[in-house]
């Protein structure tokens, strides 16, 4: 029966089961960054971002075992392009958690929300879905690459920006011999530092939440790399991303007729059908819209700062936070701690105002 289908097809369908899963698992688990972030720096509690950590670790270990039994090549991926690239992470990632802090959640939280009748959530994915694509191929494409493409550092010839491969042209080796050891010893150093809190290790949701959600990525990179490696048909290789996924869908859902599906589209869809399983399930459906217009213009401007900085750092806080830092790219660490502090720099302005102060 799917002999018959495109592979594009194909892939949109495996990605909409990733996407359900996800979107179940990240709703019942309450995986969300921004909220990572603010109990850990406000309430000293770093349950979730544990979380955060130890999916990132999942991903990191399978990602290198796809690729080292040779069923999937990341070296063309966005995330290993043979330069590093410096203002795009750093400022996409403060401006993508400045957005975050002032809507509340990431573009991805925001899918989960709308899910679950949030209507503040629909009216976030549709701004970063429609900003994020003028960011992408629209008249905002012309300033970013002018402006923050050119600022990277080239990297010699069979060097990329992982950082196995940094690690090797720092100490004059080959690439592949350190390639394996870094992971292994990144991965395993986050392990470590997760599971050593006794209140992370004990809460049964949040191990298998993020477990879940790393095994997601790695199922990401696998359907793309290797199922999507059509010899007629050749697939881009990614994971999980929720900026350019959000444009696309968009896009997809406007021009029907004369579209193609994605991976990414199957995947966004399906994130929505998971998340609103999981809030039918936990009985937490129910409309919402916004208090007043002074929220309503937070959330907007808190979505198109999400849709331009997603686009600039090359991917949101799951399509960096995750996918780019399973590879161990440079620019994807880069990405996810802009963003971390961008968020922090985002509530302490909600939180106290401009004052560099906590005790105005």
């Amino acid at each position: 029966m799917f002999a018959d289908l495109p592979i594009s097809t194909i892939m949109a369908l495996i990605g909409g089961m990733i996407g359900a899963v996800l979107g179940y698992v990240a709703r019942r688990a309450r995986f969300c960054t921004l909220s990572a972030v603010e109990t850990a720096w406000y309430g000293g509690n770093r349950t979730q971002i544990r979380m955060w950590v130890f999916a990132i670790a999942t991903a990191i270990l399978g990602t290198l075992g796809l690729t080292q039994v040779g069923l999937v090549d990341v070296s063309g991926t966005v995330h290993m392009l043979p330069r590093i690239a410096l203002a795009g992470p750093i400022l996409g990632g403060l401006i993508f958690g400045l957005g975050m802090a002032a809507v509340g959640t990431c573009s991805f939280g925001a899918v989960l929300r709308g899910a679950g009748g949030d209507m503040r959530g629909f009216v976030v994915v549709l701004i970063v879905g429609v900003v994020g694509y003028m960011t992408i191929r629209g008249f905002l494409a012309f300033p970013r690459m002018i402006f923050i493409e050119p600022l990277s550092v080239p990297l010699p010839d069979d060097h990329n920006a992982s950082l196995g491969s940094l690690i090797s042209l720092a100490i004059g080796l080959e690439p592949s011999v350190i390639v394996v050891p870094s992971s292994v010893l990144a991965a395993l150093a986050l392990i470590v530092w997760c599971l050593k809190d006794s209140r992370f290790r004990t809460n049964v949701q949040a191990v298998f939440g993020s477990l879940v959600v790393g095994l997601l990525v790695v199922a990401g990179w696998y359907t793309t790399g290797h199922i999507g490696a059509d010899e007629f048909d050749p697939q881009a290789v990614e994971s999980l991303s929720f900026v350019a996924a959000s444009g696309s869908t968009v896009m997809y859902l406007m021009t029907f007729t004369g579209s193609t599906i994605t991976f990414g589209v199957g995947v966004f869809m399906g994130v929505i059908i998971g998340a609103f399983i999981a809030a039918w399930r936990k009985n937490e459906l129910r409309l919402d819209a916004f208090d007043d217009p002074r929220e309503m213009r937070r959330h907007i401007i808190g979505a198109v700062l999400m849709g331009i900085g997603g686009v600039l750092s090359m991917g949101c806080s799951i399509g960096q936070g995750l996918s780019g830092v399973s590879t161990l790219a440079v620019p994807s660490f880069l990405a996810l701690l802009s963003m971390w502090v961008g968020a922090v720099l985002g509530l302490h302005i909600l939180i106290y105002g401009w004052t560099l102060s906590s005790d105005a």
